[in-house]
């Protein structure tokens, strides 16, 4: 009986001992450095890439936790029926104190072009974290690698208009493949103060409009053109313009 106590006892001491080591260790992991994907890469669909990290700890790493998500919230043209903005996310269980990961990330056909964010996580056994590690990557669609063509005729560069004049504005749009959204803005210093979205299904497009310019104040302004293809790339011309008295 007695010996059975003793036992117990150093099981629980063998236990407390373990949870007091553990509780102690209170340095963070780290992830100590990215050499695939670099910022700023261009990825394409339909294919892997393989993130390369290496991580480190100064006992135990715990988990890895890799995200990617679109930096754009922007809903897609309704036309886009192709493609969608891509979202990933994968957990990887480690077991011990320094690793290198290499991790295919496959990106599929659908995969919408525009910029993505790495998200990355580190855990260790004791429940410390890293910083979170994020880079930002630009996702090409490899059905369409062209973005659309944008040639503005008017108004032309640096024209002169009275206040309250509309503005005749006239442009060319064409996409090897099909445009589907089309947005023309106007800006002073920065800030915008006219918009006006269409979305298309069709290859071509023209733009022979005029735009008021009535409570407008007299200044600078700049005209911008933008236009987004069937997988989402995106091309924008702009001109500048000014209002007088």
């Amino acid at each position: 009986m007695f010996r059975r106590q003793i036992a117990l006892l150093l099981g629980f001491i063998l236990i407390i001992s373990s949870c007091l080591k553990r509780d102690s260790d209170t340095e963070d992991p780290v992830i100590f450095y990215i050499t695939s994907p670099q910022a700023g890469d261009t990825l394409f669909s339909g294919v892997d890439f393989q993130l390369i990290a290496q991580l480190q700890d100064n006992r135990e790493l715990g988990q890895f936790r890799i995200r990617i998500l679109p930096e754009s919230s922007t809903e897609l043209p309704s036309s886009a029926t192709e493609v969608s903005w891509w979202t990933f996310q994968r957990i990887l269980n480690l077991n011990s104190n320094s690793q290198e990961i290499s991790e295919p990330v496959f990106i599929p056909d659908s995969a919408a072009c525009g910029t993505y964010l790495i998200k990355l996580n580190l855990s260790d056994e004791a429940g410390n974290l890293s910083g979170e590690t994020e880079l930002s990557v630009f996702l090409r669609n490899a059905t369409d690698i062209n973005n659309p063509v944008i040639e503005i005729s008017s108004p032309v560069e640096s024209a002169v208009f009275q206040s309250g004049e509309s503005i005749p504005v006239q442009v060319e749009i064409s996409d090897n493949l099909k445009l589907t959204r089309i947005q023309i803005e106007v800006f002073q210093s920065g800030s915008l103060v006219f918009s006006d979205i269409t979305e298309i299904d069709q290859t071509d497009f023209q733009i022979n409009s005029e735009i008021s310019t009535t409570g407008f104040d007299a200044g600078n302004y700049m005209l911008r053109v933008s236009a987004t293809d069937g997988v989402n790339n995106i091309s924008s011309a702009e001109r500048e313009f000014t209002l007088i008295n």
